[in-house]
């Protein structure tokens, strides 16, 4: 028979995590669902635990490739699946019983071709993962292309992701008969997709649970450097522009707000890596930060109105090229993170 639901897992070298993540799955309050679990060339025991769990449970299936990297990987998930609707699940995250009951049941009560909904946010200390966000939207149904235009403009400026894939179930029909695909992109393959997705919906509903549980580790940034992950705020920044623009939404406020938003982004990046991640070329890196004309132009014209003291004297040290100040705003900043365990993010989405 059909599965409702198609759960599609990348895989690769989460041996630590892919337990959890699956467990998760299979703990679902809603069953009628198939797993296609993607190893996308794990050089870890990773391709082996797949096997496993597909050998235990006759709905696990499981896809070996070579590596190929994240968007290649889903998008042989989408073409394998037999589900009525498709759902992406991160490896190293994990899924609260009811996300797929309660993204079913919505779907088909308003008979969109996407459900997306909120999220949970924890951070890795010493193994153990500690809540440091919420982050929500009150549950509603769009049923025309512009008021999901607007959402997606609204939300980019907020904690809000409408970005990732993990947050939402589609249709797969709808995907399919639109070509929606993930791009062979190293970076900013789920932003490509997003924008591309939000272009053709016609219909949307929005869930107000936070059912995802995303988890922000210190490994995430392995094998990227410095500027690289800089660069995808920067490849963010073109494309939403550019996206904007396309739809008849680009204005002066919105180009100021995707530039404090930019801006934003960029300088809570740093005052991680540079802390934390990077400390050791702290200095170099932040060189290369201050010598970009156009991360510097960004900054120069930074203007939120309630400006933190971080982003002011983050500011300042752009302006004055001061790698040693850049370096030292981001320690204080970091430090101060350290002492927050728990933050709850709500976002309230205005009539649209």
């Amino acid at each position: 028979m059909t599965p409702a639901i198609s759960v599609i897992v990348p895989v690769y070298n989460v041996e630590k995590t892919l337990d959890r993540c699956v467990k998760s799955i299979l703990s679902q309050t809603f069953q009628d669902f198939e797993i296609i679990l993607i190893d996308d060339g794990s050089t870890d025991q990773s391709g082996l635990l797949c096997d496993r769990y597909a050998h235990q449970d006759l709905r696990i299936s499981v896809i070996h490739k070579a590596n190929e990297g994240l968007g290649p990987t889903r998008n042989a998930g989408i073409r394998a699946a037999r589900g009525t609707y498709v759902y992406h699940c991160d490896s190293d995250d994990w899924l609260e019983p009811d996300l797929l009951e309660l993204a079913y049941r919505r779907l088909e009560e308003s008979q969109a071709d996407c459900a997306i909904f909120g999220y949970q946010i924890f951070t890795e200390r010493q193994g153990k993962q500690i809540p440091y966000a919420t982050v929500s939207i009150p549950t509603q149904i769009y049923a025309d292309a512009g008021s999901i235009r607007r959402l997606f403009l609204q939300e980019n400026f907020h904690y809000f992701s409408v970005l990732s894939a993990c947050n939402r179930v589609c249709r797969r029909s709808f995907l399919i008969e639109n070509d929606l695909f993930f791009p062979d992109l190293r970076r900013c393959q789920d932003m490509a997709y997003s924008l591309s997705l939000f272009d053709r919906l016609q219909s949307l509903v929005t869930i107000e649970e936070a059912l995802y549980c995303y988890v922000i580790e210190p490994g995430v940034f392995k094998g990227r450097d410095f500027m690289e992950k800089v660069g995808n705020y920067a490849t963010v920044h073109t494309m939403t522009t550019a996206c904007f623009q396309g739809w008849g939404m680009l204005s002066s406020e919105i180009e100021r707000k995707l530039n404090d938003y930019t801006c934003e982004q960029i300088a809570n990046y740093a005052a991680y890596a540079l802390s934390v991640t990077f400390r050791d070329e702290n200095r170099k890196n932040a060189r290369l930060l201050l010598r970009d004309d156009q991360i510097r132009s960004w900054f120069a014209q930074y203007g939120h109105q309630k400006k933190s003291r971080f982003m002011l004297l983050f500011c300042i040290a752009t302006r004055l090229r001061s790698p040693w100040l850049l370096t030292a705003v981001c320690e204080l900043a970091h430090r101060r993170q350290q002492k927050i365990t728990s933050t709850t993010v709500q976002v309230v989405s205005s009539d649209l």
